[in-house]
């Protein structure tokens, strides 16, 4: 094994599946061919040749242009929309045509690490869905957005009876049958990485969380969050999956 390899997880040999990656990107083909290459190197340690990584392309005004050995290898897959749809549609279409037993999501703006998303994948072994929980955050407003953050997943945590570290994670990974049972009421927006950790409790499905790391974002490269926006959104998210929430019997 060459060094720097990731050990490959007896778990997940065990269980032998096909993994596929899917990433939304919008304007970061300056950070996609790396992580895609990143990605590449951990799957080959931990799965063999059993992956594949779905590219959906959100109608970028920099489109994503593969390398010619990727484009020659069916492995990697890319989708462009003529239009733009928002990062929870472009999940939903990746996912949907994906091909894997496990069904894993990551950014394409760099923040997160292919290594972090190789040791969800061994967690996944025994939970449904497990999320990545950023331990830091980076950008403007950085300790208003922690407080905001800290103060959303508490209120989450007590409505669910769970602890609930990371609400809005953008590295995840699932069994797919257990993402395809709530895929449909993903919506289109950044909220979608909430409602998919929500739902899945709805259904009484073992969501599991690692601590991970959180890189700040290369030169250049923008959020796309909107600080009051995209909160009530989540707010609106919350209060629209808790609605859902399944009668809890009383107590006697």
């Amino acid at each position: 094994m060459h060094m720097g390899m990731p050990a490959v997880d007896d778990r997940v040999i065990a269980q032998n599946p096909k993994v596929s990656v899917v990433i939304p990107v919008h304007n970061e083909a300056g950070t996609l061919n790396a992580l895609v290459g990143e990605l590449q190197t951990h799957l080959t340690g931990l799965v063999g040749d059993n992956w594949e990584i779905v590219v959906v392309d959100d109608a970028s005004t920099d489109p994503v242009v593969f390398p010619d050995r990727m484009r020659a290898d069916d492995r990697f897959v890319l989708r462009r929309l003529p239009q733009r749809r928002g990062s929870g549609h472009v999940r939903r279409l990746g996912s949907a045509e994906a091909k894997g037993d496990w069904i894993a999501w990551i950014d394409g703006d760099g923040t997160y690490l292919a290594k972090d998303l190789c040791r969800l994948l061994a967690q996944l072994a025994e939970a449904d869905q497990v999320i990545g929980a950023r331990t830091d955050d980076h950008g403007p407003w950085r300790f208003l957005r922690l407080a905001v953050k800290g103060a959303t997943c508490r209120v989450a945590s007590w409505l669910w009876r769970a602890r609930i570290p990371d609400l809005n994670s953008g590295l995840r990974v699932f069994r797919r049958e257990s993402l395809m049972a709530f895929l449909q009421e993903v919506p289109d927006g950044f909220s979608c990485v909430t409602t998919a950790t929500l739902a899945a409790m709805n259904r009484g499905q073992k969501v599991a969380f690692v601590p991970i790391a959180y890189r700040p974002r290369p030169v250049g490269s923008k959020s796309k969050f909107h600080p009051l926006w995209d909160t009530l959104r989540l707010w609106r998210v919350i209060h629209r999956q808790w609605r859902l929430q399944p009668a809890r019997p009383a107590k006697r």
